[in-house]
């Protein structure tokens, strides 16, 4: 059995991809901010040390978020691809199924001129 094509809108609510990203990327970041700093403050005794740490922990996080992005958006576009080979199959067939019918029809007037 085929699955079926169902046309969505551009907005799906809670289950938009980008919202989800998003609202995920917000909760970490905010969790991370917190947290790390608090921590940094804890063990780090200097105001230099601290400021020093802070760029390291800065560019950590532009690094690993960048990487979770990359990932995200290539299972993204693995699913479209596939979904573009589906629909490439299904024109193919649509296509082989119109020239029969053509052809059937073709063959029904040939048919009724006899």
């Amino acid at each position: 059995m085929q699955e079926s094509f169902k046309p969505t809108s551009k907005w799906r609510g809670i289950n938009s991809l980008p919202l989800k990203v998003s609202l995920s990327y917000f909760l970490i970041s905010a969790l991370y901010i917190f947290f790390s700093d608090r921590l940094l403050a804890l063990f780090v005794p200097s105001m230099e040390l601290y400021q020093q740490a802070q760029t390291y922990k800065g560019w950590g996080f532009v690094v690993v978020t960048t990487l979770l992005l990359y990932f995200v958006l290539s299972r993204e576009q693995r699913e479209i691809q596939q979904v573009t080979q589906k629909l490439e199959a299904e024109r193919f067939h649509l296509q082989n199924t119109l020239e029969e019918l053509e052809a059937a029809y073709q063959g029904m007037r040939e048919l009724a001129k006899r």
